[in-house]
Order: C-alpha cells, then sequence, then structure tokens
C-alpha cells in the first residue's frame, strides 16, 4: 500500500493569500475525522493551520 504524504505548510505558502482556497482547505480539514483520537480530531479541524502560520508546530497529513 503507497501512502501519500501531505505538508500543511507546503500547501499553506501555495494558497498564499488567497482566501478563498485557504477557506477551501479549512473546510476540507473541517471533514477530518479521528473516532480513536477526539484531541487529534480538534487539532486537525481547529488548530492545524493556526500553529503552521505562527511556526508552533509542523503538520503532515498521510493519505
Amino acid at each position: 500500500m503507497e501512502y501519500l504524504v501531505v505538508s500543511l505548510f507546503a500547501k499553506l505558502e501555495d494558497i498564499n493569500s488567497d482566501n478563498v482556497r485557504l477557506k477551501k482547505l479549512q473546510e476540507t480539514l473541517s471533514l477530518f475525522k479521528c473516532e480513536k483520537n477526539k484531541d487529534e480530531q480538534n487539532f486537525i479541524r481547529n488548530k492545524a493551520i493556526d500553529f503552521e502560520l505562527h511556526n508552533k508546530a509542523r503538520t503532515y497529513l498521510i493519505i
């Protein structure tokens, strides 16, 4: 099985200041579900972008 690793930071760099694309990324992340770990779910949905923008953490999505 192959996985695709996506850097959230790279995605945000691609978006730059395009508010429409940023909104779409936020909407996509808001769909993330993790039944086993609600803290992870909350982080991805509500904090990951802010942490990236303020250099607090790096997030990689494995698809």
